[in-house]
């Protein structure tokens, strides 16, 4: 059980597919990253930004992703996580302090399979008629099309990690 003051949730979208490492026991990290759209409007256009959010999870050797390998770039999720933070000496005999969000379970997902599925068979089409991926600006500017059309549509008092 992770300490409550020690953890916390994102809403947000995948801002990339979710990478992959395996590791030599057959056991798997997985790296994703999530954009979040801030609460706050800055700027002269009063837009609000959206950050990047890395969470990490770990799948066991023999063990299924647990939904993990359902979500794709672009689907609505949210996860809970907590702060793993262990200190090393580094090669220099520095110490290093790194912080890492460490996911705890499953994603939530907020959307239907449906459309989730829809969106996955357009990107394959798109890759496949391209041949190529988007850059990464265009990859961000999609995701915050996104977050700004789905503002508002989502009840997030009803799809609260945590009963809301």
């Amino acid at each position: 059980m992770t300490n409550p003051a020690n953890s916390g949730s994102i809403i947000g979208r995948l801002a990339q597919d979710i990478k992959t490492f395996a590791n030599t026991d057959g056991s798997r990290k997985l790296l994703i990253t999530v954009a979040v759209e801030d609460n706050f409007k800055s700027g002269s256009e009063q837009k609000a930004q959206t950050s990047f959010v890395q969470v990490e999870t770990f799948v066991g050797a023999g063990k299924t992703a647990g939904g993990w390998d359902r979500v794709h770039k672009g689907d609505q999720i949210a996860v809970q996580f907590h702060i793993d933070a262990k200190p090393y000496v580094n090669g220099q005999g520095e110490t290093v302090y790194p912080q890492k969000l460490i996911v705890d379970g499953f994603p939530t997902f907020l959307e239907p399979k449906s459309v989730t599925e829809k969106r996955a068979a357009e990107h394959a089409i798109k890759a496949a008629q391209d041949g190529s991926e988007p850059t990464a600006d265009e990859r961000v500017a999609a995701l915050e099309a996104e977050l700004a059309e789905a503002r508002g549509t989502v009840d997030y008092a009803a799809t609260a990690p945590f009963g809301g």
